[in-house]
This record gives structure tokens, sequence and C-alpha cells, in this order.
């Protein structure tokens, strides 16, 4: 529901004023003797030089060299020799650095400011990249080391917070990327210790690590957000009306107070997530994520684990997404996140589309939690080739869908979901909403009632399920047609195996008359369809037919033969694996019997 109290006042950029050392030396000089005054004007004028001559290089295009540990050298940045030095080095260089400048920072500690000032953040500028994870001695930006060379930038001013000293004194963000567009890049960082706390300003109760206010876009890649925390919303990062681009970071251990323990995305904020982790991040509602309003990310192949969202609020384990937009999800995976309500999504007033997602041990809190994968609320995901298997919850052990929540599911499977309630539904729980669910399977699904049909899928009030060409445990004789009620036959269940065989009653037993997108691919990222028709549930099983003429022979063996990588070399590619009749992601003689049984004479 929305809430008048999330709308913030129009941001005012902060700046912080680089005097330069002239300036600096005027006001020395107002109060030395002339003897004095003569040697300032001296330094202020060498130190001029330097300032414009570093600037020079900058304008033409050399890279600014920082080091945080270096105590010789001119400190004009010019060579690693002459690094920028101390912990404010990096805000020096960022000052002088113009269009077109990289910024090449060596491992240590980097702190927006020498002072307490809390307002302080290291600001991004529009073309100029800066790149951390450096020794001191690389030529190439290829040379560098993230890992082994931990650049950190530090909003702990009086650097107390691993000794219990408090966050009282830290920076209220420690990066400011507001007024950016893509040009403007951070490469290779830590970013912790921001605190965004203020008592009365609302945009310094938001994004602890990082905020982008207002059309800010920049590119933040190979980033660790860790540590930072915030009272109204994004311990990690707050945007609104704001679509930068993420690329292979890692947001962990964030604290968000309201909304979103890494993340809180507002007002038509649309994203682009690649490769990013979201860890142990925590807030009273969406422990992960949060996007209200318009909102239109896209997350490709990102991890959300451990996330929790606790306290009143409590919905949205990993990601709560509201009030509009559509947010599209690739190859994420949710992985034991928590919540009273969602454990894994909460969705309220929103339809996103996730695609070859997993969910897999999520749960909700409390007596009487609800969906224990993801919560529905007047709102209709579309979700293609996806796992959901070992979540939990009261009602709904993997989805529950309320009040206008007709969710279209199709090659999905929904497996050892389990909830803890009365025939409430250990896969689907319907209560005013009526999915589609196409070429699915829904099997050992349980609720205190067993794992019969209702423990698959129950309907209640006015939810009326439709169910087509699926697998349902128990048999489904509700609406639909061409279910089946068969085991699946799974490679090995018990050890999270849910690929099948092509001898599995699943096999190219999907829905007809569906036709998947060109370039689609099942939850292991092969061609949804392989010859014969659509298989039911996330993996598409294969039939040894690669020639695909309807009939397997001599022929298809002889690919077999071709395919064949022996025993535990590796992933195979496409074109073999429909020769993979164990699931093992491996083809070898151990699948010669299973192509033998569809040989046909």
């Amino acid at each position: 529901m929305y809430h008048e109290s999330r709308r913030l006042p129009t941001y005012v950029h902060k700046t912080t004023v680089f005097r330069p050392a002239t300036e600096c030396a005027r006001a020395d000089t107002e109060s030395t003797t002339t003897g004095s005054q003569n040697m300032t004007q001296r330094v202020s004028t060498l130190i001029a030089v330097i300032v414009a001559t570093t600037a020079g290089i900058a304008a033409a295009g050399g890279p600014l060299y920082v080091n945080a540990n270096l105590n010789s050298g001119t400190d004009t940045g010019l060579s690693w020799e002459d690094a920028f030095q101390g912990s404010d080095g990096l805000r020096r260089a960022i000052a002088v650095a113009t269009a077109g400048t990289e910024i090449w920072v060596a491992q240590g500690v980097y702190k927006p400011t020498t002072t307490t000032n809390r307002f302080s953040a290291f600001e991004l500028k529009n073309n100029v990249q800066i790149y951390g994870g450096f020794d001191g001695t690389e030529s190439s930006l290829q040379q560098r080391d993230i890992a082994g060379n931990e650049t950190i930038l530090s909003g702990d001013l009086n650097g107390n917070d691993l000794g219990g000293g408090g966050f009282t004194e830290n920076s209220y963000q420690v990066v400011d990327g507001n007024q950016t567009n893509a040009s403007a890049r951070l490469d290779g960082f830590t970013i912790t210790g921001g605190n965004a706390n203020h008592p009365n300003i609302m945009t310094d109760q938001v994004g602890g690590g990082i905020v982008f206010l207002d059309g800010s876009n920049p590119t933040i890649a190979n980033c660790r957000v860790t540590g930072n925390r915030a009272t109204f919303g994004g311990g990690a990062c707050y945007m609104r009306a704001s679509s930068p681009l993420m690329i292979n970071c890692m947001f962990d251990n964030n604290i968000g107070g309201n909304f979103g323990g890494a993340f809180d995305c507002f007002n038509q904020s649309s994203p682009t997530l690649n490769d990013c982790q979201f860890l142990n991040n925590t807030a009273f509602r969406a422990g992960g994520v949060e996007f209200f309003g318009n909102c239109n990310p896209t997350l490709n192949r990102c991890l959300f684990k451990d996330n929790t969202a606790a306290g009143g609020g409590a919905i949205g384990g990993a990601m709560y997404i509201a009030q509009g937009g559509v947010a599209r999800l690739n190859d994420c995976v949710f992985e034991n996140n928590s919540a009273r309500n969602g454990g894994g999504i909460y969705n309220e007033l929103a339809s996103p589309r996730i695609t070859r997602a997993i969910f897999d041990g999520n749960f909700t809190t409390g007596t009487g939690g609800q969906g224990g994968a993801m919560y529905n609320i007047n709102a209709s995901p579309q979700i293609v080739d996806s796992l959901f298997v070992n979540n939990m919850a009261r009602l709904g052990g993997a989805i529950r869908n309320l009040t206008n929540s007709n969710a279209q599911l199709t090659n999905v499977t929904i497996v050892n979901n389990e909830a803890t309630g009365t025939g409430t539904g250990g896969g689907l729980s319907n209560a005013g909403g009526s999915p589609t669910v196409r070429s699915s399977i829904l099997w050992n699904n349980s609720d205190n009632n067993g794992t019969g049909t209702g423990a698959q899928i129950s309907d209640t009030g006015s939810s009326n399920s439709n169910v087509r060409y699926s697998d349902v445990q128990g048999g489904w004789t509700g609406t639909g047609v061409n279910n089946i009620n068969e085991d699946p036959q799974f490679v090995d269940a018990a050890n999270g195996n849910y690929r099948f065989s092509g001898m599995s009653p699943c096999a190219d037993a999907g829905d007809p008359f569906f036709n998947p997108a060109a370039g689609a691919t099942d939850l292991d990222g092969q061609q949804r369809e392989l010859c014969s028709g659509i298989d039911m549930g996330a993996y598409e099983s294969g039939d040894g037919d690669p020639d695909c003429d309807g009939v397997v022979d001599l022929l298809d063996i002889d690919a077999f033969n071709m395919c064949v990588t022996g025993p535990d070399n590796g992933p195979v590619t496409n074109g073999c694996l429909m020769f993979d009749f164990d699931g093992d992601d491996d083809i070898d003689f151990a699948d010669a019997s299973g192509l033998w049984t569809v040989v046909t004479e």
C-alpha cells in the first residue's frame, strides 16, 4: 500500500568544496608576518603549479595514481611513485580529474574527508572512471588483482567501527553518484561504514553505502558493498528515479531500517543488475531489495541468499515489488531467505516476469506465515522454466496467491515444498487468486493432510486454478485438460536433481499448443523444445534424436558416440544434451542404455 511517508523532498546535491592551495595560503597570510607571507606565497605558487599540471595530465588522458600507503614522492598523482597519498588521496584525485580521466587506486583505506564532517562522500563524476585493486606497480588495467588488493572506501571517519566504537560519527553516505550518467564508473572497491541516520534530513536517512537520486545512472562494477546502514531505506544503496548499471557486485550484511536491507529503489528507478549477489541483508520490509513505485528493473544471474525481513513489516525476505512497473528477473537464485509473508518475493500491485529462477529453502516466520517462496496480492507474475523446492510456510509452502492474483506458471517444477497448516497447499495455495499452470510438475508437496492433490494445489473461496498438460500428484480434477498423475522419475530427487530422462512420462508431454519464444531455453540453458515436443517441468530432457527425423536409429547412435566425453569430463554442450539420459551433465556410456531403449528397430 502506498504511504505518503515514502515521498522524499527534492534532493539538494551536496558538493564538497575543493579549496585550491592558493586560497588556503591566502587565508593563512592574513595573520602572519611579512616574511612568512613571502614563504607561504612561494609554497602556494608551487602547489598551484602542481595542481594545474596534474589537471593537465588528466585532461590529456593519462591515469591519475592514488596510493594511501605511499610516504614519498611529490603527491601529484602523475605516476605510482608520485601518487596522491594518504586516506584523502582519492578525494583529491577526483577533485582534479577532468573528462576522460582514469583514476587508478592502490590497496588501502580511503575516506571522503580527514575531518569529522558526516556529510562528506566520494562524489562520482561524468566521464571519469575510478578503478581499485592495484598494488601500486601496474602498467595496465588488466594487471590489477581486485581480490588480492582490497581497496576500501570507508565512511568510518574515526576508524573505530571494528573496535566497538559505534557508528555515530560515520559518513551519512560513502559514495554519492548523483547527477551522473553511464560514463561515470566505480570499479573494484569495497564500500563500507556508511550510516544514513540523520534525525531530520530525509535524504541523509537513505543509502548508507551509495545514493543515486533523480536521473543518476552511473556504472558500478566489481564492488563489494558491506556493513552499511540506513534508518529509512537502502542500507547498501538507495535510488530514486535513477537507473544505474551494476555488474558483478556483492551487497552483504547491510541494514536498511524500514525499507530494503540492501536496496531501496523508488519512483521509476530501473537499474540493471548483472551477476550480483545479495547476502545477509536485513530490513523491516524487503530484507534484500525493494522496488516501489513503477520501477522496471532487470536482474540477470543474481543470487539472493540469507536475507531477512523482520519486525513489524516483515514482508519480502529477498525482494518486495510493489505499485506498478515490470521487474524482469532472469536466471536468478533465491535461497534461504525469510519473512513473515513472502520468504522469497512479495509482489503487490506488480507483476514481474521471472525466467529460469530457482527458489530453494525460503521460509516464513511466525505462526501464520504465507508464501514460503512467493506471496502475491493483486499481482500476477509470469513464471517460466523455474524450480521451487524445499520452501516452507503455514499457507502456500511455495506460492500463496490472494486477491486478483492470477499467476501464470509455464514449465515450472514445484516439488518438496511444505505447508505446516492443515489443507493449506504445500505447492500452490490460492484464496482469491486463480493461477494458470501449464506444462508443469507439482509433486511431493505436503501439508498436514499429506501429499494428495490438495497439498499440490489448494483452491479456496473464488479461486479456480486452470491446469493444462501438467503432472499433479493425486490427479487434478479441476479446470484444465490433459493432466497426468504419474511419478516424474526424477534422476535423483534426494540429492536435488529434478531432471529426468526421455523415459519419464513428463517427457514430450507438455502443452503442444504453446509455442515458446524463439531461442527459449530451459533451466539448464538448453533448447526448450527438442524435436518431439515440450517436456513438463523446468528441465527439457533429451530423446536421442539429434537429426530430428522422428526416428532414433543407427545414425543417431553415431552422433552419440561423438558426444561421449567419458566420466566426469565436465559439462556438455547443447548439441549433446539430448543424450544425457541420466541427467548428470556428462555424456558417457552410462547413457548408452537409455539411448538403446528408444532406438527404433
